[in-house]
């Protein structure tokens, strides 16, 4: 098989030993002539193209140089087909009919075939091309067309700006893999937060006056004042006397002191219990994932809208437990009556001490410390004189890859902006975790909204890492009077 390919060919097509010639031909020999059109056309192209299709056409013009120079073809491939590459010049005094015009190629290439047919009239040939008018012509000189599937092209080449950017991205790629990269996130409960947390908060305010006298009053009713002393089940009343009017009085007078603590406590933890701020604890980690230490770095953290930042042992006292509050004093029981020469019985004191006034006691109590106090006044000026001076404490070094904060100590408290450093923060090290509180007051019951920001910078960390975090705090309010009963198990017994 005799082939006439276009210039695409050579150009634009994968490299002749590569392609599956048996797509076009099942011949065991092709031979693939360049004439006069191709040669000219390569000539022209490795002169006014670029890249990759410039350095083809040079190669290929070269290697229809030294065909020529050698006076015989080059041998492409053995076998699979055997493929050979030749020139062959159009006989001498050879006139191309009168409708394939001169200056165009795609009818100079049909008029190269139909040079080589009238020296070798007995050949099997074809044009090779793709190209509408090439294939056209052919047709009407009776010259076959073999078109190349498209599984021969090459890749489209990249242009000049496709080219640049992949060389610019394989400069920040390498410049990635050789400075520090910095990953953060942060987390609530344990879970890792993106963008958005929204929670609902419970608010619950102070005991009113009212309020206050409700709780008091249902655990009165549930523990009320004892007005009838009743003898012992089964026993005789006349064996007995009922409680004298001191034995009375001095429980009446406990009972009431009693009330009176009980009113304090549901004063004190209804305002323990109140919640006027909304709490919620967020942890950020921070980790060099690249393969040099972070130079320099600082970690801020930056709450808006209201919100404030707190340590975590600097916010809330722990949640008040339930703890029942102290039964009232019992009541006075009937005494049995004394027989006539009987000594005085015990048992009509017996219950006396649950009334007495512990006031009385604090202040014995009171009156033991002043006696002491000369004592303690001696121990208090000798310890004076024989504490040894304080030595000043020397700064420890600072540790190069250790955290340190920025801010004065009386700006961490309830601010609204945290700044670290760290003079050299390792890589592939552990992540390092900041732990804060972030506050806001419960002022109204509508739903409360900011942001928390973070922004992590190096002197070799190319960009800033930052996050932001938006958060949103739906208000529930809370039944303050349950929930005082529930802390001081005032329910009655049973209900």
């Amino acid at each position: 098989m005799i082939i006439f390919p276009d210039t695409n060919l050579f150009i634009h097509f994968r490299d002749l030993r590569e392609l599956e010639w048996s797509d076009v031909t099942s011949d065991p020999t092709v031979t693939l002539i360049a004439g006069r059109t191709v040669q000219k056309e390569l000539q022209k192209k490795r002169h006014e193209l670029r890249g990759r299709s410039q350095d083809r056409a040079r190669r290929y013009a070269k290697a229809l140089g030294d065909i020529v120079a050698a006076g015989a073809p080059e041998l492409l491939r053995d076998a699979g087909p055997r493929l050979v590459l030749d020139y062959v010049a159009r006989p001498v005094g050879w006139t191309a009919p009168r409708d394939l015009a001169e200056g165009w190629g795609d009818d100079q290439l049909v008029a190269d075939a139909l040079a080589y047919r009238v020296q070798h009239p007995d050949a099997s040939i074809a044009v090779l091309s793709d190209d509408a008018e090439v294939m056209a012509v052919a047709y009407a000189h009776n010259i076959a067309v073999l078109r190349p599937p498209t599984r021969w092209e090459l890749p489209t080449e990249a242009t000049t700006e496709q080219r640049e950017i992949a060389r610019l991205t394989r400069e920040v790629s390498d410049l990635k893999r050789r400075g520090p990269a910095v990953d953060c996130a942060l987390t609530h409960a344990d879970a890792e937060i993106k963008n958005f947390l929204s929670l609902i908060i419970t608010r619950r305010d102070a005991l009113t006056e009212t309020e206050i006298e409700t709780v008091l009053a249902r655990a009165t009713a549930a523990r009320p004042l004892a007005t009838q002393f009743d003898t012992p089940h089964g026993s005789d009343p006349d064996a007995y006397d009922p409680p004298s009017e001191k034995t009375i009085a001095a429980y009446t007078g406990a009972y009431e002191r009693w009330r009176a603590e009980l009113r304090a406590e549901i004063e004190r933890r209804g305002q323990r219990s109140k919640i006027a701020v909304a709490r919620v604890s967020l942890t950020l980690t921070v980790q060099n994932l690249g393969v040099e230490p972070a130079e320099n770095m600082r970690v801020v953290i930056q709450a808006s809208d209201g919100l404030k930042l707190y340590e975590p042992t600097e916010t809330a006292p722990p949640p008040l437990e339930p703890a029942a509050f102290r039964d009232p004093p019992r009541p006075p029981r009937p005494t049995r009556k004394r027989v006539p020469g009987q000594g005085f019985d015990l048992s009509e004191l017996e219950g006396l001490e649950d009334y007495e006034d512990p006031s009385a006691r604090r202040r014995s109590a009171f009156e033991q410390v002043i006696a002491q106090s000369h004592t303690m006044r001696d121990l208090d000026s000798l310890s004076r004189h024989t504490l040894m001076p304080i030595r000043p404490i020397s700064a420890e070094p600072r540790d190069p890859q250790a955290f340190y904060r920025r801010m004065p100590h009386e700006n961490r408290k309830g601010g609204s902006y945290w700044d670290y450093e760290c003079e050299s923060f390792p890589h592939l090290a552990d992540p390092e975790p900041f732990e804060f509180d972030v506050v806001a007051m419960l002022a109204e019951d509508g739903p409360i909204t900011g942001e928390i920001g973070v922004r992590v910078t190096a002197n070799n960390l190319r960009t800033p890492v930052e996050a932001t975090l938006r958060l949103r705090l739906d208000v529930r309010r809370d039944d303050a009077v349950a929930e005082i009963a529930r802390l001081l198990d005032l329910e009655p017994s049973g209900s």
